[in-house]
C-alpha cells in the first residue's frame, strides 16, 4: 500500500432512498477517509455500458472511463489514506459479481420499502418538472432492478456472505436516524476503524470530500431534490427523511411496496442491532 499503516477498505451498497448520502457525509467528514460516490451507478447511467441512452437525451456528456472494469481498477488501486470509503447502489451491482473490488469489506444500507419507493416516485415527479419528458425514462430505468432493489440487495447480501465468506453488516435507515452515534460506533467497530465523534456533525451545504463522476454532479444539479436533505443537514436528524405520510400513493408504486416486503423483511432479520 502507498501507506504504511494499516489501511481498511469499506463499501457501503444502498437500496434508494434510504439515507446513504448523510451516510456518505459523516464518514467523509474525517480527515482519514479517501472517499468514492456511486462509481458503478455511473457506469450503469453514463458510461459507454449504459444501459440506458438518458445520458444523451439529457445532454449529459458519455465518460470513457465508467466502465465496470476500469471502475474495479480504480477501486482496487493505491491511495495514501487509512481509510478507503466508497458507496454504491446495490441493484447497478446485481448481475455483475465479479466486478465487486478486491480487499473491501462489504456492508448494507436498507430502509422499509414504504418510504422507498414512495420517496423514489415522489423524487422523479418532482424531477421531471425540472428536468423534463426525458426524466420519465429516467425514473424507469432506475427500476431496472430484476423484481426489486431489495432482490437486488439481499442477493448482493448472500453473494457476501456465502461466496467471500464476509460476515453480514448491515444497518436499517431507521435504526441509524433513531440512535446515530451509537449506530455509528457499531458501524465502525465492525469494520475496524476507529470511531471519532466528529465525524458526527457537518457543514451545511458544506464542500463535497468524495470522488464521483461529473455526469453525476450534472444530474445532481437536474435534480437538486435528491440529496437536498442531506446536504441542507448538520448531522443525523428526523430532518433528513422526509415525511411522505400523507402523500398519495399510486398503484404502481404500491405494486412496488408489495413485491419487496418479502426480501426487507428477510434482510431486517440480518440487521444489526444495539446490545
Amino acid at each position: 500500500m502507498a501507506t504504511e499503516q494499516k489501511q481498511t477498505r469499506v463499501m457501503l451498497w444502498c437500496v434508494p432512498r434510504a439515507g446513504s448520502t448523510a451516510f456518505l457525509r459523516c464518514i467523509s467528514n474525517r480527515d482519514d477517509v479517501k472517499a468514492f460516490r456511486e462509481l458503478f451507478v455511473a457506469c450503469n447511467f453514463i458510461g459507454p455500458e449504459a444501459r440506458t441512452d438518458i445520458a444523451k437525451k439529457m445532454n449529459v456528456p458519455i465518460e470513457e472511463d465508467f466502465t465496470f472494469k476500469k471502475i474495479k481498477a480504480k477501486l482496487e488501486a493505491d491511495y495514501d489514506a487509512p481509510i478507503v470509503f466508497a458507496k454504491d447502489a446495490s441493484n447497478v451491482i446485481y448481475g455483475n459479481f465479479e466486478y465487486l473490488p478486491k480487499g473491501y469489506i462489504h456492508t448494507f444500507l436498507i430502509k422499509s420499502p414504504h418510504k422507498v419507493h414512495i420517496s423514489k416516485h415522489l423524487l422523479f415527479e418532482n424531477a421531471k418538472k425540472h428536468a423534463g419528458t426525458s426524466f420519465q425514462q429516467f425514473a424507469s430505468t432506475t427500476a431496472n432492478s430484476v423484481r426489486s432493489p431489495f432482490y437486488a440487495m439481499l442477493e448482493l447480501v448472500k453473494y457476501v456472505r456465502d461466496e467471500l465468506k464476509q460476515e453480514v453488516i448491515l444497518i436499517d435507515g431507521d435504526d441509524l436516524l433513531a440512535n446515530p452515534e451509537a449506530m455509528m460506533k457499531k458501524w465502525c467497530e465492525a469494520v475496524g476503524v476507529p470511531f471519532k465523534p466528529d465525524m458526527m456533525n457537518w457543514e451545511k451545504n458544506g464542500e463535497v470530500k468524495w470522488e464521483m463522476s461529473e455526469g453525476h454532479k450534472m444530474f445532481m444539479e437536474l435534480s437538486p431534490e435528491a440529496s437536498k436533505n442531506a446536504f441542507n443537514s448538520t448531522g443525523f436528524s428526523s430532518g433528513i427523511a422526509t415525511d411522505h405520510s400523507k402523500a398519495h400513493v399510486p398503484e404502481h408504486v404500491k405494486k412496488s411496496i408489495e413485491d419487496s416486503e418479502p426480501y426487507y423483511k428477510e434482510l431486517y432479520n440480518m440487521r444489526m442491532t444495539l446490545d
